[in-house]
């Protein structure tokens, strides 16, 4: 399957590759986490220019983030209705809210490593008070980051492919995870310190 879709992305060029990644917040079925490796894998064949290949990549990606975070901008309301009448949507609708409310706008870092949450909190975030700038300062980066890992996988290890079909539920809970305690450790171990703080001037005084 990755020299099939090597040979799609040799096809349709990068204009193609653009809109493919673009238009994929619609409902395209291939996962980024899937597609991207792939990607990849097509730039270690050189059917195009490999550097050439991850800019378009990356641009398709912020897209994607930016058509979500205007959606949210200009008629978030009766897509929300739509959205809560489905199953599935509603659930991701309700996480992306969670985070959103823990995380504020740096929910944006979180939820890109999270399947189904990338495009929701955005959404969500552009019916509040968040600002273009900012949305540019937080998402561009991380989506830089993101892309750039899952397009070196395809580049340099095209197997990991073939693993994520497999074991594609453990290896999104490993990444989860392993993303969500980097960011929410530091968190922990501020509140701890300063309860200690707290309870030695509690002490102190009496």
């Amino acid at each position: 399957m990755a020299y099939d879709v090597s040979l799609i992305v040799g096809e349709i060029g990068y204009i193609g590759l653009f809109l493919w990644l673009w238009i994929g917040i619609f409902g395209i079925p291939i996962p980024n986490e899937l597609f991207v490796p792939y990607v990849g894998f097509a730039a270690s064949k050189e059917v195009l220019h490999p550097i050439s290949l991850f800019v378009t990549t990356y641009l398709g990606l912020i897209a994607g983030v930016t058509t979500s975070y205007l959606l949210g901008k200009v008629v978030e309301k009766p897509i929300r209705k739509r959205i809560v009448k489905r199953k599935h949507l509603n659930r991701i609708l309700t996480r992306s809210s969670s985070f959103i409310n823990r995380y504020k706008e740096y929910s944006l870092i979180v939820s890109y490593f999270i399947p189904g949450l990338r495009l929701m909190v955005p959404f969500l975030l552009g019916a509040t008070e968040l600002s273009f700038k900012k949305l540019m300062v937080i998402s561009y980066p991380t989506v830089f980051v993101w892309t750039l890992s899952y397009f070196i996988i395809g580049l340099f290890a095209p197997q990991y492919i073939y693993l994520y079909i497999e074991n594609e539920k453990i290896i999104y809970t490993l990444i989860s995870i392993g993303f969500l305690s980097a960011v929410l450790l530091p968190s922990i171990m501020r509140v701890r310190v300063e309860r200690k703080q707290f309870a030695q001037c509690k002490n102190d005084i009496a």
